[in-house]
């Protein structure tokens, strides 16, 4: 279809070192082993458009592909709702190295990291969210 990209917009990386499931963090695996520059390589070579890297609250290895063609940095926060400290993770897509470390500042209170994309316009998805605001 013309007009359409391609792109896997929840991707792993070894700087994942802090999984979400229990079961991981238990045995001390990581989210991944798979280093930046591979993930690119099988992307590119798999159809993708664009590549981006997710990793829980680090953009590292988003950075280390980041100057290379159709990449771009994202991240996955893991923020908590202030009433009960459940946490949720949210994927924000193509923020700055900045706005990386303003969302640090706000991954304390969904509400607000929420806020803090809506005014910057950062596109995000949750698992409560709908698909893809901003």
């Amino acid at each position: 279809m013309p007009g359409l990209s391609r792109a896997d917009l929840h991707v792993h990386s070894i700087y994942s070192q802090q999984p979400s499931e229990w079961f991981l963090r238990k045995i001390g695996c990581y989210e991944s082993y798979t280093p930046p520059s591979q993930i690119y390589r099988l992307a590119k070579q798999r159809g993708m458009d664009f590549v981006t890297i997710t990793d829980h609250d680090v953009i590292d290895g988003a950075l280390e592909i980041a100057h290379l063609e159709g990449a771009f940095v994202s991240e996955e926060v893991a923020t908590r709702f202030p009433e009960d400290d459940c946490v949720i993770h949210v994927v924000t897509l193509n923020i700055s190295e900045n706005q990386h470390r303003e969302i640090q500042k706000y991954k304390d209170n969904i509400f607000e990291l929420v806020g803090y994309l809506h005014e910057l316009r950062i596109i995000f998805r949750c698992q409560k969210c709908n698909p893809f605001n901003y």
